[in-house]
Order: structure tokens, then C-alpha cells, then sequence
């Protein structure tokens, strides 16, 4: 269980499977896994929402097409949103350019993390390194 007393930072990476990594404000990776479009609500998200000091950040994933794959895309995203009111959005092409993209995922915790995962936490190490240079 995460204690109510520190800042944590929830990086999420919609997908049909959404990646997610819950960080310290110190940058350590707590928590991180992967989640099905219907687990999405009865999952650890769920406990961060009540969570009192967490940030949450949400890739902004462009959807170009409205195939299938990408309505359901859609449909995930809206679903994160309103889990998550309030809510940062950065958009791929802002923080995978950056060095916190390239930054190693903590494999001595999570020894095969999937792309999504990855990118979940390095999306909230971007924000991180962005909030410590504002």
C-alpha cells in the first residue's frame, strides 16, 4: 500500500493493453504492470484515484484513423479521463525526444516489462525532470 503522506506521480500509456508505472516524487518506480480495457476500473488505478497527493499523466496518443483498433483507443482514453478528471497530457513526440526516454526501466523490479510499461514510466520521468527545471 502507498502511503497517504508521499507525492506519487501515476504515468499511463493508453493501449489495447494500457501500460502504467506509479512513481515516487524521488523518482522510484513503486508499481508498474499492464491492464486490459476492462480491468480498468477494478484495478490499482482505482486506489490512486483517491489518493491525495498523486499526479496523473496521460499520453496523449493521436488516433488518425477511425478503424476499429482506434475506437477502441478512443474508448480507452475516455475511460482513463473520467477515471482521472484531473489529469496531465503530453503528447509522444514532446517526451519520447528527450533523454528520460532513454533512461533504463528498473528491470531489478519488473524483470520484462512490455513497451507500454516502459513508456508509462518514462513518461512520468519526463514530467519529473520537466517539473524540477520549471
Amino acid at each position: 500500500m502507498i502511503s497517504n503522506h508521499v507525492k506519487i506521480f501515476v504515468g499511463l500509456d493508453p493501449g489495447i493493453t494500457t501500460g502504467y508505472a506509479i512513481v515516487s516524487g524521488d523518482g522510484t518506480l513503486l508499481e508498474s504492470g499492464n491492464l486490459l480495457h476492462e480491468d480498468l476500473m477494478e484495478s490499482i488505478l482505482v486506489n490512486v484515484v483517491c489518493h491525495p497527493h498523486a499526479t496523473v499523466i496521460i499520453e496523449d496518443t493521436p488516433i488518425p484513423t477511425r478503424s476499429s483498433m482506434n475506437r477502441e483507443l478512443q474508448e480507452i482514453i475516455g475511460d482513463l479521463i473520467r477515471l482521472f478528471p484531473v489529469h496531465v497530457t503530453i503528447a509522444p513526440g514532446t517526451w519520447k525526444q528527450l533523454g528520460a526516454a532513454k533512461g533504463a526501466f528498473p528491470t531489478n523490479q519488473f524483470p520484462k516489462p512490455t513497451p507500454h510499461q516502459r513508456d508509462a514510466y518514462h513518461l512520468v520521468q519526463f514530467y519529473l525532470s520537466k517539473e524540477t527545471h520549471a
